[in-house]
């Protein structure tokens, strides 16, 4: 890792947004008080790209990298930095495969069709109520397991199950 400074300055960040969002679901916290964080960490990634381009796993190692790509996930608020984000992975990609985190274009890819009012390419983004997880609305969805596993990503059953999971958890289910 080359840039152990920036690489712990995601890391801050992530577990920032998500202990608040923990908090919220828990009642602690308002939807706001992530919603701000969401808008400050794209900002400081935007800041972020025009300095490095895409950080590469050799400048910040995997875990950064993937926790960079859940706040570009969460930066719903701003479309036009999720897809200029996306093509900037998409072009490191094709640099270099081993450097970036092949499925996150898969779900970075679905959350910018989501906040567009379209199908999803590759079901990777749920609906939950109470122990009901449904994939959200997806094209093709025939073929969607095949386009999963080509980006590294499990079936959607285990990813619903996965889900299901993690909100019966959320829920104090055991």
């Amino acid at each position: 890792m080359q840039n152990k400074e920036l690489a712990q300055e995601i890391l801050r960040r992530v577990a920032e947004e998500q202990k608040v969002r923990e908090a919220q679901v828990a009642g602690k916290a308002k939807r706001t008080d992530y919603k701000k964080l969401d808008r400050k960490n794209s900002a400081w990634l935007k800041k972020v790209f025009t300095e490095y381009g895409w950080p590469t796993h050799t400048l910040i190692g995997k875990k950064a990298a993937e926790g960079m790509c859940l706040m570009i996930r969460h930066a719903d608020h701003d479309l036009s930095f999720q897809k200029d984000a996306l093509s900037l992975l998409k072009r490191a990609y094709k640099k270099n495969p081993k450097e970036v985190p092949l499925q996150e274009i898969a779900y970075i890819t679905d959350r910018i069709l989501s906040n567009e009012g379209k199908p999803l390419l590759f079901g990777t983004l749920y609906d939950t109520e109470g122990s009901t997880v449904t994939v959200r609305r997806i094209r093709d969805a025939k073929n969607v397991d095949k386009r999963r596993k080509e980006f590294g990503i499990k079936t959607t059953v285990e990813g619903r199950r996965r889900a299901l999971s993690r909100e019966l958890k959320r829920l104090g289910a055991k």
